[in-house]
């Protein structure tokens, strides 16, 4: 099979990235695999380093006079390659899409288009690409799924696919193996519970939440509580929030990291908090595939992840106070996290794995090619 996947992100891209690396990592080995991002992506450089699949650099672009030379630019790739499937993964790259495929001679490739955020979906624009140029929509989570047949894609075939992650790549360090990441920070980790992210440190993600729920806390059980968080440096205004809070003692931040288990094996529960853009989050489920409990807003697919108080937590959106409240409660009885981080794994493994992830899209396109 030939397949052209496309994504306008540049820079990290987040779990776009995530996603299409894995399905790269896992169908490149055995299909004709082209990759049409921009070549400031990590997507380009690190599935380019990986050699399974041709990259081409597109710069997809919303100013409309640039719009014409990207439209050429997929003319030609798709006109090259004769794809069995191209897959788009964003509104930028949709569009451009169909305006190339509209300019190709002879048989047109279907196209399969993944949501990944939590956007509205209205106005003319996705009222063309879904009459023009979606013949299968990917909804990662149940939420996106009820969205998407309320909106012009209801018109088209929609499978849920849920976010998979590698359960053998993302596991359960040993004990002391977690004990000894622990004392390696450069904070004091002594007998603190480490609540700690991976998901990264944008405004949506409300990091900040959960500093400004363990400021809340008595003084005995907030002087319990580190804080972690990797991704970008938090910017200036959030670093003047965190001293506002008198929480500088008790955050740390561990850097933008290219492997993020190290980090995640050192906490003792994780947290996802965002109420915009969110769907149901890579971050979550390699928190929870690596025997963490996880934190989660009642936002959008994320609570899809957890059963409460058995593998996590789920509270209200943008509630630092019952924030504080569920830590209040779980911070005497911390012994128990290890028994709710075994359910957390268990439920990855049964549910989360990437065999079934990839399967499951693969399927889509079978059933696109037999039609």
């Amino acid at each position: 099979m030939k397949i052209l996947y496309t994504n306008y992100h540049k820079g990290d891209g987040g779990g776009h990235t995530t996603y299409l690396a894995t399905l790269i990592r896992h169908l490149g080995v055995h299909h004709n695999v082209t990759l049409a991002v921009p070549a400031s992506s990590r997507l380009y450089s690190e599935t380019d380093v990986a050699d399974l699949s041709r990259n081409v650099a597109v710069e997809y672009s919303s100013r409309i006079w640039n719009t014409p030379a990207v439209v050429s630019h997929l003319v030609n790739i798709m006109a090259a390659d004769r794809f069995d499937i191209v897959h788009v993964n964003g509104s930028l790259d949709h569009r451009s899409v169909m305006l190339a495929r509209m300019r190709l001679r002879g048989p047109r490739p279907p196209v399969v288009y993944t949501k990944h955020d939590n956007h509205e979906i209205s106005g003319l624009g996705p009222l063309l690409r879904a009459h023009m140029a979606t013949d299968h929509v990917i909804a990662v989570c149940d939420d996106s799924a009820r969205k998407l047949l309320a909106s012009p894609y209801a018109r088209c075939p929609i499978s849920t696919v849920k976010n998979g992650v590698d359960t053998g790549r993302y596991q359960p360090y040993p004990a002391l193996e977690c004990e000894a990441l622990r004392r390696a920070w450069p904070v004091d980790t002594e007998d603190r519970l480490i609540i700690g992210s991976n998901a990264g440190t944008a405004n949506y993600k409300n990091w900040l939440h959960m500093v400004e729920g363990v400021s809340l806390l008595p003084p005995q059980l907030r002087r319990q509580v580190l804080v972690a968080i990797a991704g970008l440096p938090p910017s200036i205004e959030q670093q003047a929030r965190i001293m506002e809070l008198g929480m500088a003692g008790q955050v740390y931040y561990a850097g933008l990291l290219s492997d993020v288990r190290p980090f995640v094996a050192a906490f003792d529960l994780g947290f996802v908090l965002s109420t915009r853009i969110e769907t149901i989050s890579f971050a979550c489920r390699e928190m929870m595939a690596m025997g963490k409990p996880v934190m989660v807003s009642r936002y959008a697919g994320l609570p899809e992840n957890i059963d409460h108080g058995v593998d996590g937590w789920v509270v209200e959106p943008s509630s630092p106070g019952g924030i504080a409240q569920c830590l209040a409660r779980i911070i005497p009885q911390r012994q128990q996290l290890r028994a709710m981080g075994r359910e957390a794994r268990a439920k990855s493994v049964a549910k989360f794995g990437v065999e079934r992830f990839v399967g499951q899209t693969l399927a889509v396109y079978d059933e696109l090619l037999a039609a």
